[in-house]
């Protein structure tokens, strides 16, 4: 017996409801299936998120491994700030107006790149163009080197005689601080 009182009810057919429709037809032959290509409007989208995003790492990167002394118009860390705030704008600021410039010093004929040693590349600094006057300049300062290490050995000869004086001999009979006596 059926719990329910009454006679059968009779279910009529309901037509099936109508597919969702998409802005973008979705099989295997349509742009967005598998193995196929993306639109215009797709890589569009795509390059207006990547290029950004590439570009402040890049001057992230770029900002933290600079010298704090060659960071141009605001301090490192206002650079770094800038470009994560604004990833965009910021980068193209840190470029443009941040990044130290590198443009390479033009170096002499005769003189050495020292990238460890900056004092050796300041504008006017003297290099040797001429070998006779480069052995000359060595004569030079090898006597004022010997000059100097004679006067200090002849100084060093008087501390020592004024050393010498100036402390009390020692006593011949061995007996100190006693004053000599009859016994």
């Amino acid at each position: 017996m059926n719990a329910r009182s009454g006679p059968p009810r009779q279910v009529s057919p309901q037509p099936a409801p109508a597919p969702l429709r998409c802005r973008r037809p979705v099989g295997p032959g349509s742009p967005a299936g598998p193995g196929s290509a993306l639109r215009g409007y797709d890589v569009l989208r795509l390059l207006f998120f990547l290029v950004p995003l590439v570009l402040s790492i890049y001057c992230i990167v770029e900002a933290i491994s600079a010298r704090d002394d060659e960071v141009r118009n605001l301090s490192k860390v206002w650079w770094i700030l800038l470009v994560l705030f604004f990833p965009f704008v910021g980068s193209i600021a840190w470029l443009v107006a941040g990044r130290p410039q590198r443009a390479a010093r033009r170096h002499g004929p005769h003189e050495p790149s020292a990238g460890a040693f900056p004092e050796y590349d300041r504008p006017g600094r003297f290099a040797a163009a001429d070998p006779a006057a480069d052995e000359a300049f060595l004569k030079k300062v090898r006597e004022r080197a010997e000059e100097q290490r004679r006067r200090a050995r002849e100084q060093q000869a008087r501390e020592a005689q004024e050393g010498a004086r100036s402390q009390p001999r020692p006593d011949p009979e061995g007996e100190s601080g006693a004053e000599p006596g009859p016994a």
